[in-house]
């Protein structure tokens, strides 16, 4: 039964991965706007 916990666990770590990159990709484009906002007058 382990082998199948250890399993379980990297694919709910891979879904929480892929899941999450577009919202970490929008955030850093979000971020790196705010800071070219900042830097130009």
């Amino acid at each position: 039964m382990t082998p199948y916990l250890i399993a379980a666990r990297e694919g709910i770590i891979w879904w929480v991965t892929l899941t999450l990159m577009p919202v970490e990709i929008a955030f850093g484009a979000i971020e790196a706007e705010i800071d070219r906002r900042v830097v130009s007058p």
